[in-house]
């Protein structure tokens, strides 16, 4: 009996196309999350800028594939994903193609004679205008997203009628040449836009952006050949929800997801460093500090933060100082990270003592369901404060872990306040 087919490795009815750096994503979006409400399902390029928690909208451009003047139907649409390609096949010969060139800069090209039909997210002040020859621009206020369509290949109009102080609608039709054949580039840019040359064709962009991953899936640990698939699959993940820094975000981070979720919570990062830290510990290091890069001076650290906003009207639970001395098992901290993380588990860990102990009984407690970490668990069904075992654990740890940097760094008297207080909270506990 023949064995049934394997699953695609990179589903791409769940995963996007993004890469290293990038805050572009493109994918299958189904009804109900195209920006938040109702909308046609189908293929977007989707911004990972803004906040996911203020439903920001994201699905900036929806591509249609056209033959015959007529758009072809989803159901006659294969998609295909690899870590540098994603398609849009309607049979062998016809079909377009996605890869990034950079991670501002997206090829898409069409072959087989296939038309297509991008339609941009109209409202408030959006608009479109020609730039200059095989040059248009889209202004998508809505969110808060500027992409310059540069022609490569093929013929582009753009209809885009002026509206008094916007675009009414905006679609660009790309049309192909002689060989059957359309390509454009999509430059993400901020207030102004230089055109920069990049002589490589659409397959030479894949097979960079394929070596690049390749080099960061190779440092990986290396498992059993029963697990390959799985760790292709964590390798893809976790590349391709890398963004650069930006706005509020300091450092590279790991977004939790680029698709439904891109933005990093206050306890999900440490995991991300945890697996990151034997193969790449500076990047792992980076992804334990990013959150408190937007600590407070109270000493609390926001439920979830993005390049543009966090949120501090929660909190998550105090996993770090046990992340960090998970962490450590793996990567080798200067005098300079040492006494940085001393410095904010510190006050991380008093804010506890000082802003969630309502009846002064030593024990903190967590004053909603996502404070814990466990959002929607049942334990908070009949009200708050809840002064959870788990709390005073995790707080016992953070302090043993800095008990030993404190000694590390030659502190013993701070050392010795750091035991003390862990120990007396266990036998509060």
């Amino acid at each position: 009996m023949p064995a049934a087919p394997r699953a695609p490795l990179l589903d791409p009815a769940y995963l996007p196309l993004s890469r290293r750096g990038s805050y572009l994503a493109v994918g299958r979006v189904w009804p109900g999350h195209v920006n938040g409400h109702e909308g046609p399902p189908g293929v977007y390029l989707r911004t990972l800028h803004g906040f996911s928690l203020q439903c920001t909208p994201r699905c900036a451009l929806r591509f249609t594939p056209v033959l015959d003047g007529k758009d072809v139907p989803e159901s006659s649409v294969k998609l295909a994903l690899t870590p540098s390609t994603f398609s849009q096949r309607i049979d062998a010969r016809r079909r377009i193609d996605f890869a990034f060139s950079a991670d501002k800069t997206l090829r898409v090209r069409g072959t087989g004679g296939l038309y297509l039909r991008i339609d941009a997210a109209a409202g408030s002040y959006n608009y479109a205008r020609a730039a200059g020859p095989g040059l248009w621009e889209l202004n998508l206020v809505t969110h808060k997203l500027q992409l310059m369509l540069r022609l490569r290949r093929g013929a582009a109009t753009l209809d885009s009628p002026w509206g008094e102080y916007a675009s009414s609608h905006i679609i660009v039709h790309l049309e192909p040449d002689a060989s059957g054949t359309w390509e454009i580039e999509l430059h993400e840019f901020v207030a102004g836009w230089k055109p920069t040359s990049d002589a490589r064709d659409f397959a030479a962009c894949a097979r960079a952006t394929d070596a690049e991953f390749a080099t960061w899936r190779d440092r990986l640990p290396a498992v059993p050949p029963t697990h390959a698939r799985t760790r292709e699959l964590a390798a893809y993940v976790m590349w391709s929800c890398l963004v650069a820094p930006c706005g509020h975000l300091r450092r590279e981070t790991m977004y939790m997801s680029n698709h439904r979720m891109p933005a990093v919570w206050a306890w999900d990062h440490c995991f991300n460093a945890l697996a990151l830290a034997p193969a790449h510990p500076a990047l792992a290091w980076n992804q334990w500090a990013v959150i408190f890069d937007f600590q407070t001076p109270a000493g609390s650290l926001p439920d979830v933060a993005s390049d543009a906003d966090f949120i501090t009207n929660f909190v998550k639970p105090p996993v770090h100082g046990w992340a960090l001395r998970e962490l450590r098992r793996h990567v080798r901290l200067t005098p300079a990270q040492k006494r940085h993380a001393l410095a904010v588990l510190g006050r991380w860990t008093r804010w506890w003592f000082d802003y969630r102990d309502d009846d002064h009984d030593g024990l903190p407690q967590y004053n909603h369901g996502n404070d814990s970490g466990w959002d929607n668990a049942t334990v908070f069904a009949h009200g708050t404060p809840v002064e959870g075992p788990d709390l005073a654990a995790f707080l016992i740890l953070q302090m043993d872990e800095c008990a030993r940097l404190a000694d590390e760094l030659g502190r013993p008297a701070a050392a010795r306040r750091w035991r003390r207080d862990a120990d007396a909270l266990l036998a509060r506990l």
